[in-house]
């Protein structure tokens, strides 16, 4: 019964999603000028912290969801009555109120950005099954990632380059929100009975995803030999991933999956702009571990 009651927390929270928050928080503390070797401690502090944020949100959307669960996914937690609305709303809120403790004594800098966070998963858990264009609402989730972790290292929003970095936080944090908002429209989309809408969804996806796998590179200030090492796994991997879906090779579930992990790939194509070598490393282990938690734990 433990065994089954933990599983059941696992897959509530998808954490087989986590490696890639990891991958975010790294790439946000490097652009913001941040260096783990010199300074770990705000790099861990913003981990735990958006690890909350994020656990909670994924709790949340599977409370919102549970009359659209009970009829298209009865096997998840909360329909199956493997844990109860009341357990999941109480482990919720902890999470939410653990990660602003964390900011508010560790990163009191990032807390105006963390309660934005916060507003933005649950204005999106709440209207995301009526708003269309909710997706880029969790893109946003994703994005504001970046900003945080970047304000953990220092950066202050007033100057959006630093000396010491080859890219923008604010826009990799726009790229960032466009690449979780192609992937959340095939998401949204992958258990509607109309395959045409599910096609054209995914013609436009895959056009946004190949921008956003091209954007490090247009704004890196330099092509070299550690930036075209981060470029060709990502790429390698998108448009595989993006032919496999357009074939049928490959469901929308699936393919919904390997993107997520492939979010890792992107960090690392970013951390490559800023010439971070074991960053990149340390993002490609970050996809690896999701692509194997994967097999255990659903991503979606």
């Amino acid at each position: 019964m433990k065994k089954e009651y933990w599983h059941a927390l696992l897959s509530l929270g998808r954490v087989s999603n986590l490696p890639t928050i990891l991958s975010n928080v790294t790439v946000g503390y490097y652009l913001g000028g941040g260096r783990i070797e010199s300074a770990p401690l705000p790099w861990l502090f913003c981990i735990g912290a958006i690890v909350c944020f994020y656990e909670a949100g994924m709790f949340l959307n599977d409370i919102c969801d549970f009359s659209v669960d009970s009829q298209e996914r009865p096997e998840r937690p909360l329909p199956s009555g493997q844990l109860t609305i009341f357990s999941a709303s109480v482990i919720a809120l902890f999470l939410f109120l653990l990660g602003i403790g964390i900011v508010a004594y560790f990163l009191p800098g990032a807390l105006f950005l963390s309660l934005f966070l916060i507003g933005l998963i649950v204005i999106y858990n709440l209207v995301h099954t009526q708003f269309r264009l909710a997706p880029l609402l969790m893109g946003a989730c994703r994005g504001s990632v970046y900003l945080i972790a970047a304000t953990a290292a220092g950066w202050t929003g007033l100057d959006s380059y630093r000396s010491s970095t080859s890219g923008s936080v604010l826009i990799m944090s726009l790229g960032l929100t466009l690449y979780i908002a192609a992937v959340s429209f095939i998401a949204r989309d992958e258990l509607k009975a109309s395959v045409g809408k599910v096609r054209k969804v995914q013609r436009v996806s895959a056009f946004v995803l190949l921008g956003v796998v091209l954007w490090p590179v247009v704004f890196a200030h330099q092509l070299d030999s550690v930036l075209l090492m981060g470029f060709l796994p990502v790429c390698f991997w998108f448009i595989t991933t993006e032919i496999q879906l357009i074939r049928k090779e490959i469901s929308p579930p699936k393919a919904v999956g390997c993107m997520l992990a492939g979010m890792s790939l992107w960090d690392g194509l970013v951390l490559a702009t800023v010439q971070s070598v074991s960053g990149m490393c340390l993002a490609w282990a970050c996809f690896g571990g999701a692509r194997l938690w994967q097999r255990r734990i659903q991503s979606s």
